[in-house]
């Protein structure tokens, strides 16, 4: 099975990263098996940055690096009847929201003196204090060398903003009112969009993108959209003994992608078996219904 290495959650999110959260998504579209080992420290990975994974004996990195890589090696569900007009468009898309549009994401983390703060506590907090301050300005020095190299560091706040405005705009109008990208079902080419539209969305870093991605109802349908197709998985468990009546008060719980989330909601029950979480014994259950 592939072993997919990540960071650990943050800022609420599934991953902060949206390069990690791009792979996970397409995982997760391709119906590709995986399991999932944490990472905090990207010096570890094969080229300093995260994600990369193992298969087997190797040992891939880079994302899109991996997923031509997973494409080549388990076929290309997501591209069924895609033109090379539709697979050309996606690629642009791509290429815009990665190369620019990302920076805009990380000048406002890292670079906004009320964002460092969370940034330095939620990462580098397992550094000692006194030690913390050093390194976290050493990485900010390196990260800001890096945007002037780029070019987009050499702009001010403002005029990057406008840069990721302008991007943002760009991708709602060729979205349109499509449920996705290049048309009724996901694609490769979703997979980034969705996950630095979502890194927009962190909580802790509120900005003027992020507004206008709330305010957007082509953008926050398409973030819920998604996510439910690629993460949401919900499942409702009975206990031996107890009603499965939905008009009782029996206490259930659903299951979302991963974590408890209690109460749940009451669902008619329909849809097939379903196999249980890893770790939820089958004993302590009567039998699991799918929620579609």
């Amino acid at each position: 099975m592939i072993e997919f290495f990540k960071f650990p959650s943050a800022f609420g999110m599934r991953d902060a990263s949206p390069f990690v959260l791009k792979l996970e998504t397409y995982l997760r579209l391709a119906g590709i098996e995986y399991k999932t080992t944490e990472e905090s420290d990207p010096r570890k990975a094969p080229k300093g940055k995260m994600p990369f994974i193992k298969d087997g004996d190797r040992t891939v990195a880079d994302s899109s690096i991996i997923i031509s890589y997973l494409k080549d090696k388990y076929g290309d569900p997501l591209g069924k009847g895609l033109s090379a007009e539709q697979r050309a468009i996606g690629h642009a898309v791509k290429t815009m929201l990665e190369e620019r549009t990302y920076w805009v994401l990380v000048n406002d983390r890292w670079m906004n003196p009320k964002n460092q703060p969370i940034i330095r506590d939620t990462w580098f907090g397992m550094i000692p204090g006194f030690m913390r301050g050093f390194i976290f300005g050493k990485i900010i020095k390196d990260m800001k060398k890096g945007m002037e190299g780029h070019g987009i560091g050499k702009h001010s706040d403002e005029e990057i903003f406008e840069f990721g405005f302008a991007d943002i705009k760009a991708f709602e109008n060729i979205l349109g009112d499509k449920p996705y990208l290049l048309g009724d079902s996901p694609s490769e080419y979703d997979a980034f969009p969705y996950a630095l539209l979502a890194n927009f969305m962190a909580e802790p870093f509120p900005n003027v993108i992020s507004d206008y991605i709330s305010a957007s109802k082509t953008l926050s349908s398409y973030i819920a959209r998604v996510e439910k197709k690629a993460f949401v998985s919900v499942f409702l468990f009975w206990f031996p003994g107890l009603t499965r009546d939905p008009e009782s008060k029996t206490q259930f719980f659903t299951w979302r992608a991963g974590s408890w989330v209690k109460p749940g909601n009451l669902f008619v029950l329909e849809g097939q078996f379903a196999r249980l979480p890893q770790g939820f014994e089958q004993s302590n259950a009567g039998a699991a219904d799918q929620v579609k």
